[in-house]
């Protein structure tokens, strides 16, 4: 006897006439049709491995003194064999430095085994500086996999939410980068 039909025999005898008669599971090329179309061609990456990951930090760091809210300014960039570079926010350099030890040369499209790897590694205690670098590595590894599926990560993640969305500017723009007038605009 198959397991299915088994598992599924037991359970209509043990549940009797409570529940409804239980649907048989469709077969995988059903569920396969019925998959998104990003999820099918994230299935169809070629693996490409992480080879560097670097640290930026902006042009007017030093000059906007102690900011408002701990965070970060950082931007992290990992590079894969494939070309393409995954544009991050976030952690600090000695943690984003510990945590691409483990994070160089895996397959830049296994973003959960990567951020389980990174997480669980016993080299640097797990805490709130380990999340903020592995955040801006995965949100990297994001990136690099809409720019290889030439897709929107919005897409990736479930679709449009939302049709705009609510900008501010804090005190980290530098001079003369934003016109003044767009700047008070944007602070009523």
């Amino acid at each position: 006897m198959d397991r299915r039909l088994f598992t599924k025999s037991v359970a209509a005898g043990a549940l009797g006439s409570f529940a409804p008669p239980l649907q048989a599971w469709p077969s995988r090329a059903a569920r396969a049709q019925t998959a998104s179309a990003p999820a099918r061609a994230a299935t169809r990456l070629s693996p490409t491995k992480i080879t560097r990951i670097r640290v930026f930090y902006p042009p007017n760091y030093d000059r906007n003194g102690p900011q408002a809210f701990p965070q970060s300014n950082m931007v992290v960039l990992v590079d894969t064999e494939a070309g393409i570079t995954g544009i991050g926010q976030g952690g600090s350099p000695d943690t984003v430095r510990n945590v691409a030890r483990s994070v160089i040369g895996k397959n830049a499209f296994d973003t959960e085994f990567i951020w389980q790897h990174a997480f669980m590694d016993g080299f640097y205690s797990p805490g709130k500086e380990r999340l903020h670098a592995l955040g801006a590595i995965d949100l990297a590894l994001w990136d690099i996999k809409g720019k290889a599926l030439k897709t929107p990560l919005y897409e990736l993640f479930g679709g449009k939410a939302r049709q705009h969305l609510e900008l501010y500017a804090t005190n980290g723009v530098p001079p003369g980068l934003i016109p003044q007038n767009d700047l008070q605009r944007m602070s009523l």
